[in-house]
């Protein structure tokens, strides 16, 4: 062909912090000054175009588009889910890309024209850097269905994880496989089986997390192995990992997750001791003063306060091959502390939830008094043995996630009391939740929502005339959050002791600004030993 694409990836993904080469040769160029410009889609959306003339002959133009792609690749550590079992994909650290290249050239008359095209295959990209390595290619970690592949991973097979906390492991896979199982099997500390658990996942994604929340394991449980397959049991398409199950860790260890050169996160828990440390700096303006002088005229006054917390934190002396593992810290660009169980409330979703009136709430097979800043509900004659009371329609909800319940039962006659949500006011028919209330007892619960819109009731028994009085009802969305702080490490030092006995690794760090006041900076000193 007189216009085509002579050179590009040789396999499906590709680094992004390595070159990504095209070449487009021409042999019957058009008009005069002759050119080729390459648009460059992720996702299918172009992103950036750019341009290159050619001095060879025959005209060969290359392109390096690893710049732009990167552009788009920030990438962060998936967000943590609820438990066990959860797939993420990571739209941030893995896109799908093509080239379109244009010929241009200048017609008789010196105008720009636009002449052959060619369009790439489309290809995937990780945000990786494997900079240290000669072999550049991810063909080795990519699943296609001949032959085991590794986690986007380097650390050693036996790597410890605390056990209030989260394995993280991605893998990458080729769009044609649609089906994969992850397996995760538990053993005990004497190498017993305790179980064997399935995770199909039917998907043509291409970079994918899997998590294991460590809490969801048997008290028993001493390592798991993990792998993946294209169905339970079948033949396994990654390594298998084994993964340790540390209880020893507390809360005064710190454990840090960091991008490695693969575009995954690894996770490493220093559990040595830990030092803090707290400076400030007052920053002051002096205020030029009159012949009016009076005492309360201060001649500084304190403009700002730039506040710096340091900390020190030590690892166990560690081995040569997990402190080689541990050096991919000194070329992150990602680096993050990990901060477990953080409460997220989210804003109240009842209306008149302290029943200052009874806007919003609707009567179902009973009368209501909300006169005296509590809620009075009694059952009607007539009223069903399923009973009576009052209703509110929640809309905006997110369905699978948590919302803490609580409400208060103050008094009342009725024998049943109870709070449930179903989907359509009042009725008993796909109750999605149902609890019974103590008497006089404030209760709360956690609720999950299948529907984004569906009725709260609080109900009466069946029997006419009695009565509860209600208050202080309340569904907000809840989460434990487990939080990862980005910090910053400005450099790092490899320290080998006079006695060659132990080998540290130094880090000094501070926190980024996204998570400090403006004035406030904080700074880090990460200290590794290995014998």
């Amino acid at each position: 062909m007189a216009f085509s694409i002579t050179h590009y990836p040789t396999e499906y993904y590709s680094a992004a912090y390595r070159p990504i080469i095209f070449k487009v040769l021409n042999t019957a160029p058009q008009g005069s000054n002759p050119r080729v410009r390459a648009d460059i889609y992720v996702n299918d959306i172009k992103i950036s175009s750019t341009y290159r003339y050619s001095d060879t002959s025959p005209l060969v133009y290359t392109f390096d588009v690893s710049e732009h792609l990167k552009s788009v690749l920030t990438g962060k550590p998936e967000d943590f889910k609820k438990g066990t079992g959860q797939f993420a994909s990571s739209n941030e650290s893995s896109r799908t890309f093509y080239c379109v290249f244009t010929e241009l050239y200048e017609d008789s008359n010196g105008l720009l024209q636009e002449g052959l095209t060619a369009t790439s295959s489309t290809f995937g990209v990780l945000n990786a850097t494997r900079q240290h390595l000669e072999n550049q290619n991810l063909l080795g970690y990519t699943i296609d269905g001949d032959e085991q592949r590794d986690f986007l991973t380097n650390m050693p097979n036996k790597q410890f994880v605390p056990a209030d906390t989260y394995l993280q492991i991605a893998f990458i896979n080729n769009p044609s496989i649609t089906s994969i199982t992850i397996t995760v099997e538990q053993f005990t500390s004497s190498n017993s089986s305790i179980q064997k658990d399935y995770y199909l996942l039917n998907n043509s994604a291409t970079r994918r997390v899997f998590q294991q929340k460590m809490e969801d394991l048997a008290s028993n449980c001493a390592y798991i192995k993990i792998a993946v397959g294209s169905a339970p049991d079948s033949e396994l398409y990654l390594y298998t990992k084994t993964v340790y199950v540390d209880r020893t860790v507390n809360k005064q260890h710190s454990t840090l997750f960091f991008r490695n050169s693969l575009g995954g996160y690894d996770q490493f828990t220093f559990k040595g001791k830990r030092k803090n440390s707290l400076s400030t700096k007052t920053q002051t303006f002096t205020r030029p003063l009159g012949n009016d002088f009076e005492l309360s005229n201060r001649g500084e006054i304190i403009t700002g306060i730039e506040a710096n917390e340091s900390f020190e934190i030590y690892s166990e002396f560690l081995s040569e091959e997990k402190m080689s593992w541990l050096k991919e810290l000194l070329y992150s660009v990602d680096v993050y502390l990990y901060d477990s169980e953080t409460p997220f409330v989210g804003i109240e979703v009842i209306q008149n939830g302290d029943f200052g009136n009874s806007d919003g709430w609707v009567a179902f097979d009973s009368t209501t008094d909300a006169s005296s800043d509590v809620m009075e509900v009694t059952t009607n004659e007539g009223t069903p043995s399923s009973g009576g009371g009052v209703s509110q329609l929640l809309e905006g909800l997110e369905v699978g996630e948590d919302y803490l319940v609580s409400v208060t039962h103050l008094e009342g006659t009725s024998t049943v009391r109870s709070i449930n949500f179903t989907l359509s006011a009042g009725s008993l028919e796909g109750v999605e939740s149902e609890v019974a209330l103590d008497e006089q007892a404030t209760t709360s619960f956690i609720y999950s929502p299948s529907a984004t819109s569906v009725y709260l009731n609080l109900r009466n028994d069946g029997v006419a005339g009695s009565t509860n009085f209600w208050d202080d009802v309340s569904v907000k969305r809840y989460e434990i959050k487990d939080k990862l702080i980005p910090i910053v490490i400005d450099d790092g030092k490899v320290i080998t002791h006079e006695s060659e006995q132990a080998t540290q690794l130094k880090l000094n760090c501070r926190y980024s600004n996204a998570i400090n006041t403006q004035s406030n900076t904080n700074d880090a000193s990460v200290i590794l030993q290995s014998s």
